[in-house]
């Protein structure tokens, strides 16, 4: 679980969120649905957002975070939430194992305090432990802001733009097509899979923009 938390980490800090090409051109079809960034100004598909800490035009940005240095928007946004899901579990993990041998382990009655191991053992568990104890509520907060956000197909950008919703209140997703649209793969069992490709759901409908990517 460590290893897959550390690899989605990678993953998320060095792949492309999707960054909109300076040169790109829609066909006669999209540009009515384009608009022109008011910073960069360049023509950009719907939903894009601009970074204004990556200096760059983001396609369906969710936001910046600060934890991966990097922009989490259309190429990244599964990876992310792949990040999310093995954090909440690997610090669940570590609580309840760290807490279990607490309990049934008692200290050692014959093993020398004297011996780095021995001594120290206990007191990491405890920080462990505690450490679990304060990393989980913002775990779970964030798995489920960002769940819901998928289920309702809005990014973290468009409800601190409309809070209340005074666009419209948005119809929820079924979570097998949200996922789907999110991950690039109908397969269940890819969704959490990091070490793959991701394939745009959109390119069928024949956007140009992924073509020109």
């Amino acid at each position: 679980m460590s290893s897959m938390t550390v690899v989605c980490l990678y993953l998320s800090v060095t792949t492309n969120p999707g960054i909109v090409p300076l040169d790109i051109q829609p066909s006669a079809v999209e540009a009515a649905d384009w608009t022109i960034c008011r910073v960069c100004q360049i023509r950009r598909p719907p939903r894009s957002h601009h970074c204004r800490r990556c200096q760059q035009c983001v396609r369906k940005m969710d936001h910046h975070c600060p934890w991966i240095n990097n922009c989490v928007g259309e190429e990244n946004h599964w990876l992310f939430i792949q990040l999310l899901y093995y954090t909440l579990v690997l610090v669940s993990m570590s609580i309840a194992l760290a807490a279990l041998h607490l309990y049934y382990s008692p200290p050692c009655s014959y093993c020398s305090p004297e011996v780095f191991p021995f001594s120290y053992t206990r007191p990491l568990l405890w920080f462990t432990c505690g450490q679990g104890v304060l990393f989980f509520p913002a775990a779970v907060g964030l798995v489920f802001g960002q769940t819901f956000n998928i289920i309702i197909d809005r990014t973290t950008l468009e409800n601190m733009a409309d809070p209340y919703f005074k666009a419209g209140v948005p119809s929820p997703r079924a979570i097998h097509e949200a996922f789907t649209d999110i991950c690039g793969t109908k397969n269940v069992f890819c969704w959490l899979w990091p070490l793959r490709r991701r394939r745009p759901i959109t390119a069928q409908a024949g956007y140009s923009y992924y073509r020109h990517m």
